[in-house]
């Protein structure tokens, strides 16, 4: 395959958390495709748009060419859900933080109302 496979990350909130550039981020995600013999590279947008608010989760863009075929994206797909996993496995405090946030919300509200 000629074209590369392009990772663009969009997670500069959650990752300022973590200490960590988005690069940083998806360094391993792009070494595992190069592992399975793919030309991946970074990508960064020419002209961000500001952003306001964030996600509560990883972002990132895959931009593979249609003419790569079936199994080649396939493969990408593959290794960017184990590369996410991995991710959510290694910050799982950083996941679905509106939960966590509605859970301390009703125990402070169960002890208030029980003393």
């Amino acid at each position: 395959m000629n074209d590369p496979i392009l990772v663009q990350p969009l997670m500069p909130l959650i990752r300022a958390t973590r200490g960590i550039s988005p690069d940083e981020a998806v360094e391993g995600l792009i070494e595992d495709l190069r592992a399975a013999g793919l030309d991946a590279r970074i990508s960064h947008d020419e002209d961000p748009q500001p952003q306001e608010g964030g996600a509560p989760f990883d972002l990132i863009l895959l931009w593979v060419v249609s003419s790569a075929g079936g199994a080649v994206i396939a493969e990408v797909v593959r290794r960017a859900i184990d590369w996410a996993i991995r991710q959510h496995r290694r910050y799982p405090e950083q996941t679905r933080p509106r939960i966590a946030q509605r859970r301390a919300a009703a125990e402070i509200g169960r002890n208030d109302s029980g003393d």
